[in-house]
């Protein structure tokens, strides 16, 4: 660790330490000393306490990148700690399978046990204290996301407000009534009477328009046309009448 991060560290223990206090006394202010003085009072020290907290967390988001390097750090060393862990306890259970095949005496096995064992308690209390680190670092980093998301909703809702006033536009006018405009329209031409054209004459009716469809989408029975009437039957023609038979000499016997 250079001198630079070892001071920055430095700085955010005790910004974090400063954190703490200002919450505890925010928290027996509210449990323990509610009653002791007028309401009045309590408010103007719960807002004292609660502007320095929000001071030190100010300065801690300025120290973020201080923070996740030392988080980081944190993080290493207690994999380096574990794994020395490891290796003591593969170490002393090594030497007590060595003792039991008689390879090692007493003496050397109480040897090998006592250096394993003041190691691995040594071990124990450094990774207690580099967890204790781990955690305080990620509570630091959590209350610091946790700020700025809050800000960012906070920001996200006041620009949906302002885009939602700004969009607001008269309602349009809805299909239904549309078609009740071109209903009336209709029936207004239909009112209406027609013009006569040269000579007098008056055009015949427009054809009239197809049944609307109802809501339900099938349209309307048409009532159908009534049957054409057959024509008569022609009258009969009377057969041509046959010629007459002719003689032999020619001439046509007199009828």
């Amino acid at each position: 660790m250079t001198r630079k991060s070892s001071k920055g560290q430095s700085a955010v223990e005790r910004l974090l330490e400063q954190q703490r206090q200002y919450q505890e006394w925010l928290d027996k202010l509210d449990q323990e000393a509610k009653d002791a003085a007028p309401s009045h009072v309590a408010d103007r020290v719960r807002g004292d306490y609660a502007a320095r907290l929000e001071e030190v967390t100010a300065e801690l988001r300025e120290h973020e990148d201080g923070i996740r390097q030392a988080l980081a750090d944190a993080t290493t060393r207690s994999e380096g700690l574990a794994k020395q862990h490891a290796d003591r306890t593969d170490e002393l259970a090594e030497a007590k399978l060595r003792r039991q095949v008689g390879e090692f005496d007493d003496a050397h096995f109480e040897e090998v046990s006592a250096r394993c064992k003041s190691a691995l308690s040594e071990l124990a209390k450094a990774m207690a204290q580099v967890e204790r680190d781990v955690e305080r670092y990620e509570e630091v980093l959590g209350q610091i996301r946790g700020e700025e998301a809050e800000e960012a909703e906070a920001d996200g809702g006041k620009e949906r407000e302002a885009a939602g006033a700004e969009g607001e536009t008269p309602a349009a006018a809805s299909p239904g009534g549309q078609m009740g405009l071109d209903e009336l329209a209709f029936l207004r031409s239909l009112t209406k009477e027609p013009k006569a054209g040269k000579g007098g004459a008056v055009p015949p009716p427009s054809p009239k328009p197809a049944p609307a469809v109802a809501a339900s989408g099938e349209r309307p029975a048409v009532p159908e046309p009534p049957a054409a009437v057959p024509p008569p039957p022609p009258e009969p023609v009377a057969p041509p009448a046959k010629p007459a038979p002719v003689t032999a000499s020619g001439e046509r016997p007199a009828v």
